[in-house]
């Protein structure tokens, strides 16, 4: 997936767009936007908090995805500090390191998240 790369950065709008293209219905669900990672000169967040954001939902519902798994470009030099980003490591439905691949995220092994 594109927008959970490293350099991946989104304004405010942007960000609004994707929750709302990833949600079923938009009116139904109320998604908290998290601060910023970049303030000045124009307020940035990154992919990483887009998709935390999607987990919420069911974070608030109590249920926690936990996941340390390699990826498609895992490098095999150490687990959260891949140089390609390859790790993938979810703790309490929080996306801490890692980039989704197809694998990760729609294979429906017991490996994958959805």
């Amino acid at each position: 997936m594109v927008f959970n790369k490293k350099n991946a950065f989104f304004d405010q709008a942007a960000v609004c767009q994707l929750c709302a293209a990833f949600s079923d219905d938009a009116s139904k669900i109320s998604l908290k936007l998290p601060p910023p990672t970049i303030w000045k000169p124009v307020m940035l967040w990154t992919g990483k908090q887009v998709f935390n954001i999607l987990l919420s939902p069911a974070r608030e519902r109590g249920t926690l995805i936990s996941l340390r798994q390699k990826g498609r470009n895992y490098s095999g030099s150490g687990e959260a500090m891949c140089t390609k980003d390859g790790f993938v490591i979810i703790k309490n439905s929080e996306l801490m390191a890692g980039n989704l691949d197809k694998k990760l995220l729609g294979e429906g092994s017991k490996n994958s998240v959805f």
